[in-house]
């Protein structure tokens, strides 16, 4: 699995009631003939609610191939929904470590 925006295939996430953190869910990518699924919930919003914040995370994948992944990063700053009041975020991932 590689590192960046990138790495994780669609990945999805969508706001909790509370608008505070996000659920997410999606599959890795396609490596070393394998994929990993993955979900969760993002950390509470840093730097308030406003258009500059963003979410830490920290997700075990599940099991596949003999094997568990941990993954951390952050998310973007909010992308606003088209005709809405919601808005995503895209994620980065920082770090990969096989557990």
């Amino acid at each position: 699995m590689n590192k960046g925006k990138r790495s994780l295939k669609k990945a999805r996430l969508s706001q909790t009631r509370d608008r505070f953190q996000h659920r997410m869910s999606g599959n890795t990518s396609f490596n070393e003939g394998h994929r990993h699924r993955y979900s969760g919930i993002t950390g509470p919003a840093i730097n308030g609610q406003g258009p500059r914040h963003f979410h830490r995370f920290r997700q075990l994948t599940r099991f596949a191939d003999g094997h568990r992944h941990l993954l951390s990063g952050k998310t973007s700053v909010p992308i606003r929904v088209s005709d809405s009041t919601l808005h995503r975020h895209d994620i980065i991932i920082e770090s990969i470590k096989r557990v």
